[in-house]
């Protein structure tokens, strides 16, 4: 591993914050049936078809998606335009650049961040549910 993977991985762990989801780009995971040993489907975020894809055909939809330089898609219930969302999103964005050599270090994300949060007022502090 280089440090470069890390920034992409560091990528993948703020869009899970963001989303509160398990694993990006995976929409759903769909119990078919609730029978014991019965596998698991997803559907694949993004997609405006209803198919869904077992545990192997998932990982290979993924892989073609990072390879193609895609990123995980922001739920619409997000407010893209406020600050603090914004800004997590443009340092995710940063961090899961495809092209190894124009993905910033961690510590350019960092300072994204940092700067980014020292420009917040306490009224414009995104609203946490719980």
């Amino acid at each position: 591993f280089t440090q470069k993977i890390e920034v992409w991985h560091l990528g993948t762990i703020l869009h899970l914050l963001l989303t509160r989801k398990k694993y990006p780009y995976v929409s759903n995971i769909i119990h078919a049936n609730l029978k014991e040993g019965t596998p698991r489907l997803y559907t694949i975020e993004g997609r405006d078809d209803s198919k869904t894809y077992d545990k192997a055909e998932v990982a290979k939809e993924i892989q073609d998606l990072v390879l193609a330089g895609e990123l995980p898609v922001i739920p619409p219930h997000l407010d893209v335009g406020h600050p603090a969302i914004k800004a997590i999103i443009q340092a995710r964005d940063a961090a899961m650049t495809y092209d190894e050599e124009k993905r910033p270090r961690a510590r350019d994300i960092a300072n994204m961040l940092i700067k980014a949060t020292s420009q917040l007022t306490l009224k414009e502090q995104p609203k946490v549910s719980s």
